[in-house]
């Protein structure tokens, strides 16, 4: 896993950080909101790689597509902070 979440409630967010297997240089990041309201997690990225952004996909309603969320623009340091929807699936993909 090349990143690191915390600041969150882990028995209402979970978050799982991982390579992608057809491209293992690209990390994925899935987390799930379990409750009512936003949260916020801080996020930070492993050097491994020259992180600009970080492209948002979202599920938060009822319908079983991921929808594009606003991409996020990284820091120097390649952390962030990312506020997950109420009762949200959230896939991070750092490029």
């Amino acid at each position: 896993m090349r990143a690191r979440v915390s600041g969150v409630v882990l028995e209402r967010v979970f978050t799982e950080g991982s390579e992608d297997a057809a491209d293992p240089a690209r990390t994925v990041i899935v987390a799930i909101n379990k409750t009512a309201a936003p949260l916020t997690a801080a996020v930070t990225l492993a050097a491994y790689a020259d992180y600009e952004s970080v492209a948002v996909w979202q599920l938060t309603g009822p319908q079983p597509e991921l929808v594009s969320g606003t991409n996020l623009s990284l820091a120097a340091t390649s952390a962030f902070l990312y506020e997950m929807p109420a009762y949200s699936v959230s896939v991070l993909v750092p490029q």
